[in-house]
This record gives structure tokens, sequence and C-alpha cells, in this order.
């Protein structure tokens, strides 16, 4: 494609080379090369500046063939044109200007043009290969790409062409010009829907629509709606889908509210019968006939009102039959084929209609297969008896050897009348083969669930068609901003693809969009139905359900006109109450001052006061809650605000023993000091004072739960706290005391092993402590020690005792430390503590 015009562009031909590679007689010779189109060319074939030495070789040409009488070869250019780097062109001018250079004879002079002739013309042709090598691979990589474009556009308008042939036009319209198809919808993406705790993907390659705002009128009603509902499964689901059409119908007149409107009314139909695929299948197409029965009904009666007239060259009556007729006469004229009258009746499933027909159209129009179609037709109208829809009733089979009759009787109208596409149409619904056209993608379902219904194995044949929806994938079925991707979702629910239909509708649509698959869900999880493909495992291990109530509870969270109160009664409906209780306490961690209102208070007793929880939750219930909410705030304990939270949730949730293990934490360690273990300390002695020095609900609780020693741990870590206080204070044989009474330290020799046991057993986050404790009491020995020394006026017996004593006891802390596995410093410490006692 582009190739040509580079030859001609850049690849002059041999003459013209030459001519250009031909030094002149004058002096210009290598300055016109010099000076011409090279520079422009790019490339650095020679030397770091080609463009220098072109100008070297000009000047040394001018050199040779402009002085008078014969030169002789300089050493310098000689060097210059043999190729050397030696000597550079300083040197050749330099050797010009010597009287040598005038006894170059003739023939060296002309060996040398010669020789500087096939230089440049190498040189020239290098850099013009090296150009036009780019070029070619620049060229190639354009080319490439200009096919592949091509290739794609083609592909693109015969994709086009033959989805035209399968499914033909996409939109149904009434007699108002409203749409009651499926509509079209747009490409989307649903992340895994787990609320803010999580961003993964169920299903990714669509684009989110997340900057529309939610109706908080339509969320409000919905939400009423829902906080009536019974809790978890339900066998009678038909008022719950009425009402929540009720809520659809009363939406604004637009595309995407028409589809939320059929997606309830397609539900209604279904969810009775979904307790095996060939029975969804067939509330589907019951749907489909119904609702082409409201359609004709509807396009009849505004045609009556507009005074239009609706008779008819036969009477068929008052009934379906009738304004099927009618129907007819509007759209196909008064010269209409009976076929096309029988087509329309079928098409709305009612065999009744199709039986009065022939019974009153034949009189005036026989034809050849009247005998054989009235046959099949009449079987199917005793079946079908005061029902609306013949598969109302059940699966009404045709007899083998009627099929077979009919399937010959289709073959020979396919081939000797291709153009009679209503007679077609009404034999392959009567031999159980494939609609040939079709209007609406209802009609493409209606046929292609008709079909797969009548065959001997129906449930992979209705696999097959929600495959062929989702093959044909979201583009082809328009764009979200015109339905909120109802055009997409409703074939994919007809077809019982209920994961994909609602993860893209929940994106698709957008907030409203989320709402609606929201609902969806959780009807067809209350009916115990699985939000999955009918056919096609599962790739997550995630609860659909589940992740489309948290991601909505999340949007109304965030919402100031809904808040938490409308997010609680969507994570209250989430089937694993495990799961639930789990986000109703991330809930809760999210909106830290609605704690009091959600939770309750406690009472002076230790009593909890109930709140909003109660209402939904029994106590136990309300505890775990509370309990994981605790738990929670307490991961983020060095925030003395959550801390707090943490601590208050763990007694309204009556969980005492983790209440006592967090202030354990957070007076630990010991012997640090700051206003933050300062405050907790104060707050665990204001709790022992109030709940445990005393009988109370929480002294009766640990002691039930066996945990009293979680209060010993906490009362001796507080008796640490005393102690390094005392220590700082340089309170030496205060201090002491505290450590005698404490117990827990060999002060004797026959202590060291006794007391090791000791240690043994102790809690863990005392045995945290005994690093600081050790060096704290060798340093109280130390203080002691240098206080008696100082304050004595000479060494008498008792004083010697008492130093002694006091050094041994050092001496025993020292054995225990290295029992008890202490660190080397703790170590290095007393035994630096233990050299300065003497």
């Amino acid at each position: 494609l582009f190739l040509p015009t580079i030859r001609t562009r850049y690849i002059p031909s041999r003459r013209r080379i030459k001519r250009r590679m031909t030094p002149s007689k004058n002096a210009g010779g290598l300055q016109e090369l010099a000076s011409s189109a090279l520079p422009a060319l790019g490339g650095d074939p020679l030397q770091p500046s080609w463009s220098r030495s072109l100008q070297e070789l000009m000047a040394a040409n001018q050199a040779l063939i402009g002085t008078s009488g014969p030169p002789q070869p300089t050493a310098a250019a000689q060097v210059l044109l043999g190729g050397s780097s030696r000597t550079d062109f300083g040197s050749l001018v330099a050797s010009l200007e010597t009287p040598g250079g005038k006894n170059m004879s003739t023939s060296t002079k002309t060996a040398t043009v010669v020789s500087l002739e096939e230089r440049c013309r190498k040189h020239r042709d290098g850099i013009i290969e090296r150009i036009l090598k780019k070029e070619r691979e620049h060229s190639q990589r354009a080319f490439e790409k200009a096919i592949e474009r091509r290739r794609e556009e083609d592909w693109a308008k015969e994709r086009e062409w033959w989805m035209k042939e399968m499914v033909g036009k996409r939109n149904l319209v009434d007699s108002t010009n409203h749409s009651l198809s499926l509509g079209p919808s747009e490409s989307s993406t649903l992340p895994i829907l787990s609320g803010p705790t999580s961003s993964s993907n169920l299903l990714p390659g669509y684009a989110s629509h997340s900057n529309l705002t939610l109706n908080n009128r339509l969320a409000a009603e919905h939400g009423k709606l829902v906080k009536s509902l019974p809790a978890g499964t339900s066998s009678d689901l038909g008022g719950v889908v009425a009402h929540f059409e009720s809520i659809a119908s009363a939406l604004d007149d637009s595309n995407a509210a028409a589809g939320y409107t059929t997606a309830w009314q397609l539900m209604a139909s279904m969810i009775p019968r979904l307790s095996s695929p060939i029975d969804g299948a067939l509330g589907a197409l019951i749907h489909f006939c119904k609702q082409y029965q409201s359609f004709i009904k509807n396009r009849v009666a505004s045609a009556s009102l507009a005074g239009q007239d609706l008779s008819t060259r036969q009477n068929f009556g008052s009934g379906m039959a009738g304004t099927v007729a009618a129907y007819v006469k509007l759209e196909k004229g008064s010269n209409a084929s009976i076929w096309c009258i029988l087509y329309y009746c079928l098409r709305c499933g009612d065999a009744v209609a199709a039986r009065d027909v022939l019974n009153v159209g034949t009189i005036q129009e026989n034809f050849p297969e009247q005998a054989l179609v009235q046959r099949v037709i009449s079987n199917l109208g005793q079946l079908q008896r005061n029902a609306s829809c013949v598969w109302e009733t059940g699966n009404p089979l045709i007899s083998r050897q009627d099929n077979a009759a009919m399937e010959d009787l289709y073959e020979k109208t396919r081939n000797l009348e291709p153009e009679n596409t209503f007679k077609i149409g009404v034999l392959a619904l009567l031999s159980g083969n494939e609609l040939a056209s079709f209007e609406t993608i209802e009609d493409y379902l209606f046929g292609r669930l008709w079909l797969a219904l009548q065959s001997d194995n129906p449930p992979p044949q209705i696999e097959n068609i929600g495959a062929s929806i989702r093959k044909y994938g979201p583009e082809y079925f328009g764009g979200a901003e015109e339905n909120g991707g109802w055009g997409y979702a409703l074939p994919l629910l007809a077809t019982q693809q209920f994961k994909t239909a609602l993860t893209f509708l929940a994106e698709a649509g957008g907030p409203t969009g989320l709402l609606q698959a929201t609902h969806l869900g959780l009807v067809l999880s209350m009916g115990g139905i699985p939000l999955e493909d009918l056919g096609r495992p599962s790739s997550s291990t995630g609860d659909l359900a589940t992740a489309l109530l948290v991601k909505y509870a999340t949007t109304l969270e965030h919402d100031p006109a809904l808040g938490v109160g409308a997010a609680l009664e969507y994570l209250l409906r989430i089937p694993s109450k495990e799961r639930s209780h789990k986000e109703i306490a991330e809930l809760l961690c999210r909106s830290p001052h609605l704690v009091d209102q959600l939770a309750g208070i406690m009472k002076d007793d230790g009593a909890r006061q109930p709140g909003e929880l109660d209402k939904h939750l029994d106590s136990s219930e309300v505890d775990v809650v509370l309990f994981k909410a605790a738990e929670n705030f307490r991961r983020h304990a060095q925030d003395r605000s959550k801390a707090e939270l943490a601590a208050k949730l763990f007694m309204l949730a009556g969980k005492y023993s983790s209440l006592i293990s967090l202030l354990n934490e957070l007076i630990t360690p010991t012997d640090k000091d700051d206003d933050n273990k300062r405050y907790w300390w104060t707050q665990s002695q204001q709790f022992y004072a109030h709940y445990l020095s005393q009988r109370s609900l929480a002294l009766a609780s640990l002691e039930r739960e066996n945990n009293m020693k979680l209060v010993d741990t906490n009362r001796t870590l507080m008796e640490f706290r005393y102690f390094f206080s005392s220590l700082r204070n340089e309170q030496y044989q205060e201090a002491f005391e505290m450590i005698k009474r404490l117990n827990i330290l060999p002060l004797q020799q026959e202590e060291v092993n006794e007391k090791e046991s000791i240690y043994k057993d102790m809690e863990p986050i005392l045995k945290e402590q005994f690093p600081a404790l050790l060096t704290g009491a060798v340093h109280c020995l130390h203080g002691m020690h240098r206080r008696i020394k100082s304050e004595s006026r000479g060494v008498d017996e008792s004083v010697e005792f008492q130093l002694k004593d006091l050094q041994k006891k050092a001496r025993f802390l020292y054995i225990f430390s290295g029992l008890t596995n202490m660190p080397n410093s703790t170590k290095q410490d007393i035994q630096r503590l233990r050299n300065n006692m003497i």
C-alpha cells in the first residue's frame, strides 16, 4: 500500500546517483556534495559527525586539484585517504603548505581522486541504504496496521449483518411508541460487591457508571417494602413480587423503568416454576406469550379509541381470535393470509384462538394442509382448556405421527414457498423447528424456548440459549445510558443466567441498577434459588446475594438522606448469619457516633439497655455483633478513642474477660510512664473498684467463665506499675517491699528453683515484664546499698551484714535471670549494678 510511494520518493535511478557522485572539474565538486540534501537524511555512518568528515574530504579535494603544478601526496593526505585516524585535518592542511607538496605526479593525483570518488560513493550509498531500510520497516509496520484495521472493520460489518440475520430488530414498540422489549444495554463491570472491605471482581471486563446518583425516593420505597419482608426463605413470593412490580410501574416512563417493570413480570412467571430448568424455561415462555397478548390488546384498543376500522372480512368473535385478526388488519392490511393470523395466535401462545380462527377462516379460505393443521391445533386447544396460554397447562407435546407429517409439510413449504414467512413460522412451531425469521429479541427467545421445550432433552437446549446471549455480549444489545443495562440483563434472566445478569446490571445501571439488581437477587435468594448461571459452573466462591446486599448497603450508608438505618435493613437480610453479624459490626465501626443509638447504653448495675439492634436481633445475636465490633476497634488500640470504643463495646456485649485482657494490654509495659499509660491505669483502678471489688454482673460472669485469673494478672500488673513508680521516685525501701509482697522473685538461695517454677506457669503478658522487673529489683538493691554506705559513718558489723545481704540478693536475682533465659542485655545490666555494689 505504501511501498511504491517510498520507492519513488527515496530511490533515485542509477544514472542519477552516478551524476551526483561524480566530482566536477572545478573546486566545487565536493562543496556541492557537502551542501546537498544528505544532512537532512540523518544517519551516523563513519564518524561521530559525518558532516565534519565530508567537509574534511571537500577541503582535501580543493587542496589536491586546486594547486598549481603537480603536487606530491603528503603523508597527511595519504593517511586521510587511506582511512587512518592518526593524523587529523590540521596535519593535512599543514602538509599542503610545505614545499615538498609540489612534487606529486599526475598519475598519483588521478589515483587519489579516483580513490576519493569511490569512498564518497560508498559513503553516500551507505547512508541512503540505512535510511531506506528504516523507512521500509516503518512502512511495513504501517501497512500491517492498516491491514489489521481493515480486517476488523470488515469483520464488524459481517458480524452486524449476521446478527441482523439471526436476531433481527432489537425493539418491540407498541402503539404509543414505548418500548416493551428487553431493551439494549452497555458493556459494564461489577467489583466483588463485598462492601468497603474488598475490591476484587466477580465479573471483570465492564466499565462502571458509578458517577450516577441514587434516587432517594425510589430507595426509600424499596426499603420500606424490604423492612416488611419476612426473614429467611419463603415459598410464597407472589405477593412480594407483585409489590415490587407496583413500585417499578409507578416510576418515570423511561426505558430503564420499563425494563425493571418487565423484569418483575418475568420473575412473577418464573419464580414459582424454578424448581427445575425446564419449569423455569416454561415460566419464561409463558411470560413472552402473555407479554405479546398484552401488546396486541393494547395496540387494538389504542386503534379503537382512535376511530380506526377494525372490521375484518370474517367475524372471528370478540375473543382473542378476533383481537389478533384486528391486529393483523392494522399491521398487514385486510388481505393478509390466514397464516398470518395463525402465526400471531401461536406467538401469543393461545391455541384456542388459533383453533377458532381455523374454524371460521377455513370456511372461505380452504388450503390443502387444513386437515393436518386443524387437527394438531385442535389438540393443543383441548390441552389449553380455559387457560390464556397453552403452556400454562404443561408441556403440550404433539404426537409423533402428527409431528412427522408436520415436519414433511414444513420442509415442502420452506422449499416451494420460501416467501410465505408466516406459513413457514406456523409450521416451524408445530413441527418443532427453529423460527427462520423474527422481529424482536423476544421473538428470538420465544422461538428458541418453544423449540427447546419440544425437544427430547430440553436442559442442554435451554443452556445453549443462555450461552448464545452471553456470546453476543452486552455491546450487541445497545447502550446502558438508554436502558440502564436491561437490554442485556433481561434476556439473561429469561434464560436463567442469573449471576451474569445481576452482576452486569448492578454496574451498567449505576446506583439505580445496583438497587434493582439487589432487590431481584434478594427475592430470588428468599425463594431458595441459587444466583448462578444455568449450565455454567461458578468461577467465584463468593455469594452474589450477599455481595449485592453489602454493596447496596454501603451506598445507602453514604447517602445523607438515607444513612445507617437504611443500610442496616439490608445487612440484616444477608442469608448467612455469621456474615450478616460481621457486616453489621463493620457498619457499627464505621459509625462510632451511633454506637449508643444502635448498641444501647450501660446501666449502673452493669446490664445493657436495649438499642436499635435489639429490634431486629435477639440479645445473644446483639452480643455477638458488639463483640465483633469491639474486636475491630481493638486492632487499632494505639488510638485512644478506638481503644475506648473497644472497651465500651466489650462491656455492652458482656465480654468482661476480653475487657480485662484489653486493659492489661493497655497498661503494659509497666516500666513506661506517659499520659496514655497513666490514663489506662486510672481506668483499670476505677473498673476494679466499681465492678470487681464487690458482687456484680461482671464478677459473676468472670466466675461463670472461670476467668478470675485475668483479674489476678491485672492486679499483678498494677503492682508492677506501683513498683516502677516508686523506683523512679528513688523510694528504694518502699519499692523493695513491693517486691517482697509480690513473692515472685528469689531473695534466698532456697527460693531460686521455686520461683523459676512459678515463672514458667505465669501468663505471657507477665513474663514480658520480667526483664524490666529483674533489672529494676537489682537497681533497687543497688540504690539501697549505696544509701546505706553513704549514711553510715563507719562499716561496723551490722552495716557489713546489711551490705552483704543486699549483694547476696542481687546474686540470686542474677542466677534467676540465667535460669529463666532473660535477654543478654538484662543480665549485663544486672552484672553492671552488682559490680558497683562493693
